[in-house]
C-alpha cells in the first residue's frame, strides 16, 4: 500500500498548533488521523474500518490496556509533514523512511543519495528507491528509526538534501528517447511542536506488534 498523496489534505492540517481533540479524525478508507502538532500528522489505518468504536481516544496512549473496549490493532503507523517532505511509515513490511517530491519526474526503481540532518549531532546517508514517479523510500530497521524519531521529536528543523535522477526527453530526433539527469535539491521541514505526533507515531508501532522482541531488546541493551 503506497500511501497516498491526499491523506494530509483531507485532514487540512491548521498552522502551527497542537490537536487536542479527544476523537481520531476519519479520514475515510480506514485511515484516521491522530495526532497533530505544527505542521506535523499521525495517521493510521484500521483493517476493519467500520469499527471505529474500537479506536483509542487521543487522550489515552494506544497500548493502554485499561481501554474500556479492544482495541483493533493498525496495520499501518504513519507519522509526515504535511508536504510528505518527510515520512515515517510502520507496517507489516517493516519500517520504512520515504519522500515525496510533487514536482519530480523519477526513472521506475531509480536510486536516490538522500543525506538527512537534524540539529548538530544526527546526519544519516540513505539510498532511496523510486516506488513512483514523485516518490521515494528505504527500509530501516527498528535501531535507525528510534534513533530518527528521537532526534527529529528533540529539534527544530530536518534538512533534507536529494542527488536525484530524473527523467528527461531528448529532442531534436524523430524519435523521442529517455535520458536521465541528475540535480540536488535541498528541502527543509519544521519540527516545532511536533514532539507529540512522534510519540503517538512510537504508541501506534508498539501496540501493533510491529517491533519484534528480540528488536527492542537489543536496541534497550544498547541504551543500557
Amino acid at each position: 500500500m503506497i500511501f497516498s498523496h491526499q491523506v494530509f489534505a483531507k485532514a487540512k492540517m491548521p498552522s502551527p498548533t497542537i490537536q487536542e481533540a479527544l476523537q481520531p479524525t476519519a479520514l475515510g478508507g480506514g485511515m484516521y488521523l491522530m495526532k497533530v502538532g505544527g505542521l506535523w500528522g499521525s495517521v493510521m489505518h484500521l483493517p476493519q474500518p467500520e469499527t471505529p468504536k474500537l479506536l483509542p481516544k487521543k487522550h489515552e496512549k494506544i497500548s493502554d490496556k485499561k481501554a474500556k473496549s479492544p482495541l483493533e490493532k493498525p496495520d499501518l503507523c504513519v507519522a509526515s509533514d504535511q508536504n510528505q517532505i518527510l515520512l515515517l511509515r510502520a507496517s507489516d513490511n517493516g519500517l520504512e523512511v520515504r519522500s515525496i517530491g510533487k514536482g519530480w519526474n523519477l526513472e521506475k526503481d531509480a536510486l536516490t543519495s538522500v543525506k538527512i540532518g537534524v540539529g548538530s549531532a544526527y546526519k544519516a546517508d540513505l539510498t532511496m528507491q523510486a516506488l513512483s514517479d514523485d516518490q521515494i523510500g528505504v527500509p530501516v530497521n527498528l535501531e535507525q528509526m528510534a534513533r530518527l524519531v528521537e532526534v527529529l521529536s528533540d529539534n527544530d528543523e530536518a534538512v533534507l538534501t536529494y542527488r536525484l535522477k530524473e527523467k528527461s526527453l531528448e529532442k531534436g530526433k524523430k524519435e523521442k528517447t529517455d535520458s536521465q539527469k541528475t540535480k540536488e535539491e535541498i528541502r527543509k521541514v519544521s519540527l516545532k511542536l511536533a514532539a507529540p505526533v512522534f510519540d503517538n507515531f512510537r504508541e501506534c508501532v508498539r501496540f501493533s506488534g510491529f517491533l519484534h522482541a528480540k528488536d527492542a531488546k537489543s536496541v534497550e541493551a544498547k541504551k543500557a
